[in-house]
């Protein structure tokens, strides 16, 4: 147990005294889920930090209002851990952005709010480390939506799924029409199909009934820097 609350960055800098306090006064709750296992939905209330610790999660997401759904997976890095949406344990929007399901049987680690806090006040280095990561997060959004749309539409798509595309992400799919996505990218049609059929030739996505499957190389060159975990 103490390993692995020692491979969070949140608790980097406390010793190994102040994590056996931890363990001792914090109900953090660590276990084995099975594959299957809903973590989280869209739209739910964000109420504890949620870390999976290994394997591999499906994440689904419905973007208003045009009816256009992605879907991604996730795995956690070696010797690292997936933390889904901390930001939104705070501020005005307290939602979860995307559905959350377990692909493989995996370790998760759930610590509440409220708990985060007593952490937070109880530990400078949790505090400095909470802020680090927020800070983290909120200068690489900041820098997304600072990016105006590019001129040509292969530029577009991958402007799009930048936008999209979470942290560790090795799979993306869009499941939506020609129409649709060209209304997003405020692009024509033709435009839309013409790229999307030149990334198929170039064997960076996969085409099928109102579905698009980005390439692992094209998520890779499409990638931001990975954010620092929680």
């Amino acid at each position: 147990m103490i390993q692995r609350l020692q491979s969070l960055p949140l608790l980097i800098g406390l010793s190994r005294g102040e994590l056996l306090d931890v363990l001792e006064h914090m109900d953090i709750d660590l276990c084995t889920q099975p594959a299957g296992t809903v973590l989280a939905e869209q739209g739910q209330r964000v109420d504890r930090l949620v870390y999976v610790l290994n394997g591999t999660v499906s994440v689904r997401q419905s973007l208003a209002p045009a009816p256009i759904h992605v879907a991604q997976q996730l795995v956690a890095p070696a010797g690292g851990s997936l933390l889904l949406e901390p930001q939104r344990l705070w501020g005005r929007h307290q939602q979860f952005q995307h559905s959350y399901t377990l692909d493989t049987e995996t370790t998760v680690c759930t610590l509440r709010k409220r708990q985060l806090m007593q952490l937070c006040a109880q530990y400078d280095t949790v505090l400095t480390n909470a802020l680090s990561l927020l800070a983290t997060i909120s200068q690489r959004t900041a820098a997304l939506t600072t990016q105006s749309l590019p001129a040509d539409t292969l530029s577009r798509l991958r402007w799009l799924v930048v936008r999209l595309m979470l942290p560790h992400a090795t799979q993306l799919t869009l499941l939506a029409t020609m129409e649709t996505l060209a209304a997003r990218l405020a692009d024509t049609r033709l435009n839309v199909s013409n790229a999307l059929h030149t990334l198929q030739c170039q064997g960076q996505a996969s085409l099928s009934r109102a579905a698009i499957s980005f390439s692992a190389d094209f998520l890779s060159a499409c990638s931001p820097a990975t954010a620092k975990t929680m």
